[in-house]
């Protein structure tokens, strides 16, 4: 799937320091949640490029015990 957004011309905007994994949680304890995986991405089409979006997890304390992923956010000029 990812690979069709890729070829419809979107842009991944994460960078690999800021959004190396975005699951699991603490909330989730098991032997495949052990593995950090990337599993929620944000995507931007040619208009936002130029305003340099940034995309990043949110891992927090806080944010640990709302859900199995991190948050993501998106900031740009």
């Amino acid at each position: 799937p990812m690979e069709i957004l890729f070829e419809a011309g979107l842009t991944d905007v994460a960078t690999r320091e800021s959004f190396d994994y975005t699951f699991p949680t603490p909330l989730v304890h098991n032997a495949i949640s052990d593995i950090r995986r990337r599993i929620d991405y944000v995507l931007v089409g040619d208009a936002l490029l130029p305003h340099h979006p940034v995309a990043s997890a949110i891992r927090t304390a806080d944010v640990e015990k709302l859900s199995d992923h991190y948050p993501v956010e998106c900031r740009w000029d």
